[in-house]
């Protein structure tokens, strides 16, 4: 414990909050060096937010979990790997409760979305960046899109009145976030980046699946596809990620690209590596050369040219993309080996900055 206080004051504070959590995070049955399967941790959520605060439960079950995970990883005794897919899951049980919880506030006002059809509407939430590619670190942003199938309108509740789909998924998501990032007595779940969906900022915040479609088809740009190799389910309806993921296919790997991917690929590289010569001194691990994001860029790069033709090299996930790409012969033994390293040691080095005071840091001090 003494390494642990002195190296962090992030799970200090954690442990100053909730005390009694010094004895759970000793106790044999922690799962300190086994992954928590997604199924056990949502079965715990379920339990810690059963009370008349749920919310406040939700806070605790959060600090508790990430005092887990940093614990074990200070220690050693899980790899990086292990540490950014059980966040990733914690955050899929953290935004799949805010979603129960927002759809519930929402419905006896509005009533339940229907499509044209009388047929219930669904919607998803999308995981991008980090958090869809199971790599999140202790202070990450959640890179979010918006979906819902159909368009159509509420079945009004008595004594209500019905809205389209898209005014009931806008104030769904626009509720989520407020609930994942909001700032109460025991802190906030996570920063929500919304700026990749179709449009940045100036876009709707929740489009159908049609609006998608066409939006790619029609002005979809090359950093769109490199983005959307990491999209995966976070929350909400199974259906409607599975027909946005098909959907998706023939966009983010064509048979035949307009344009040469590794020039435009090499430019948005070129206006990074400006960006840093300009802040001279710093030691950016993310964005310097040689660092995570020049290895996202060359994996990326490989499967955005050969996803079409092999597309068992489509994953979400950095390493077993690298290591796909070896198996397909698309990348030499030893250069997947270079890349692997490299990447969990930057990653590693990452974390351990992070965990420190639960910051966004990037830049290894001198």
């Amino acid at each position: 414990m003494a390494q642990i206080l002195s190296y962090s004051g992030f799970l200090t504070d954690a442990l100053m909050r909730d005390p009694a959590h010094l004895y759970w995070l000793l106790a044999e049955t922690t799962y300190m060096s086994q992954p928590l399967a997604l199924s056990a941790l949502r079965r715990a959520l379920i339990q810690e937010t059963d009370s008349d605060d749920p919310l406040a439960d939700l806070y605790r079950f959060q600090r508790r979990e990430l005092l887990r995970l940093g614990t074990a990883q200070v220690l050693g005794m899980k790899d990086v790997r292990q540490v950014g897919r059980e966040l990733a899951d914690l955050a899929d049980g953290i935004v799949d409760q805010a979603l129960k919880w927002a759809w519930e506030e929402l419905l006896p006002r509005w009533g339940r979305p229907l499509d044209e059809c009388g047929r219930p509407a669904k919607f998803c939430v999308v995981g991008l960046g980090k958090y869809g590619g199971q790599e999140l670190n202790y202070s990450s942003d959640v890179d979010l899109l918006f979906i819902y199938d159909e368009e159509g309108e509420t079945r009004a509740p008595r004594g209500g009145y019905s809205v389209d789909n898209g005014q009931f998924f806008r104030r769904l998501g626009e509720r989520l976030i407020q609930l994942l990032t909001e700032m109460t007595g025991e802190g906030f779940f996570y920063r929500v980046d919304m700026r990749l969906r179709p449009d940045g900022i100036d876009g709707a915040l929740v489009r159908p699946l049609a609006s998608y479609l066409s939006y790619y088809e029609e002005r979809g740009e090359l950093w769109e596809r490199q983005m959307l190799i990491k999209a995966r389910r976070a929350a909400g309806s199974t259906q409607v990620w599975q027909r946005f993921r098909q959907m998706l296919v023939p966009f983010v790997f064509p048979g035949h690209f307009k344009d040469d991917p590794r020039q435009e690929i090499a430019r948005v590289k070129q206006r990074i590596e400006a960006e840093i010569a300009s802040r001279a001194g710093e030691n950016n691990i993310k964005l310097q050369p040689g660092g995570i994001r020049d290895i996202e860029f060359i994996v990326q790069c490989l499967q955005l040219l050969n996803g079409h033709t092999h597309p068992q090299i489509r994953s979400h996930n950095t390493l077993t993309a690298i290591e796909r790409l070896r198996r397909a012969e698309l990348l030499a033994p030893a250069d997947a080996q270079t890349l692997k390293e490299a990447y969990r040691f930057l990653r590693q080095l990452e974390n351990l900055l992070q965990i420190q005071e639960a910051q966004p840091v990037y830049a290894a001090k001198s």
